[in-house]
This record gives C-alpha cells, structure tokens and sequence, in this order.
C-alpha cells in the first residue's frame, strides 16, 4: 500500500528507524540461536508386537563434555525395558544404569581421566519388548533431568534434549493377493 501523504511516509520512516535502533541494542546471542548446544537424544525406532528393539541414547555436539547424567522416562505399562545395553563406549568412558522405578532409569556417563567425550558419543541403548498382538504398544521415551559438564567441572548449558521412543507396526505381509483353487 503506497502512503497517501507526506506525514504517513515520515511515520513509516521512523518506524523502520526504531526498528533497526532496537534490534541494534539487543547482544549478539539474544540475536541467533546456539546450534552447538550439548544434545541429549534418544532415538526413535519402529518395532513389531512381540518383538525386542534397542532405543539408541546419544550425546550429541559435546564440546568439552567429560559427563553426563539423564533420566530415561517411558511407558512402563506399554513396553517392558530389559537392562542397558552399555555399547560403542571406549575404554575410558564408565556407564552406570539403575533403575529407579516403574518407567523410570537413570543413566549416568564419565570418562575415568576426565577427558572429553567425542563430538557425537553414543551411551548404548535401552532395549524394549512389546506385548504379543498389541498394535496400541510403544511409546514415548523422554529424557528428564539431564546434567552435562565439562572437564573443567562446569555445568554444560545450554543442554537441549530430544525425546525419542518407539512406534509400533503390524507384521509383514505379502502384498499380492492368493488364489483360490
């Protein structure tokens, strides 16, 4: 819409100005968001009634990260969790897994020398057994109370987590339609 007269263009002006003057003020960081946040995430697979599946659990961008402690949240009624499978961790990398009630496992991951962990550290996985003929089991699998820190002994924040869980498919079957003889 063109503006109709000289004071209407001056108002338009000004407010652009202010604009600009505004976000001027504002920091740098309030400005963009951090991209190399400390990620927890939990993967998110497809599973077959009556099967087990492992919910992978990974520390992402760790930038320093010599530890990590998380609670493993999910629906204990829906799908059954086994023990945690502690894999693709290396010598130096201590993994403790307790469970501390029904849906609930908490998770807790150091290096023994206090070195950082690689950029993208994988903390094993959560294995997890649907019910025989249940199509309505799986789940959501939430990450809560998470804690990283650095070597120098410093809380890692920001500390972003993404929730992951399981989907449940029916069991394969041929596609092409039988004859009848």
């Amino acid at each position: 819409m063109k503006p109709t007269n000289s004071i209407e263009m001056k108002l338009r002006g000004s407010g652009l100005l202010i604009l600009l003057i505004l976000s001027s003020a504002l920091p740098v960081s309030a400005q963009t968001t951090n991209t190399n946040a400390t990620t927890l995430q939990v993967g998110l697979v497809k599973a077959f009634p009556g099967r087990t599946v492992f919910v992978p659990v990974t520390l992402l961008q760790t930038g320093g990260v010599s530890s990590a402690q998380l609670d493993l949240d999910y629906a204990g009624a829906r799908m059954s969790a086994g023990a945690y499978q502690a894999t693709g961790l290396s010598n130096n990398i201590v993994l403790r897994s307790r469970q501390l009630g029904p849906g609930r496992m908490r998770l807790l991951a150091y290096t023994t020398d206090l070195a950082a962990l690689s950029i993208n550290q994988s903390l094993g996985a959560l294995p997890f057994t649907l019910a025989a003929g249940d199509f309505s089991a799986g789940g959501h699998v939430a990450l809560m109370n998470g804690i990283a820190s650095r070597t120098n002994a410093t809380a890692a924040t920001p500390l972003e987590t993404i929730p992951g869980g399981v989907t449940v498919s029916p069991a394969l079957t041929s596609s092409r339609p039988r004859r009848i003889l």
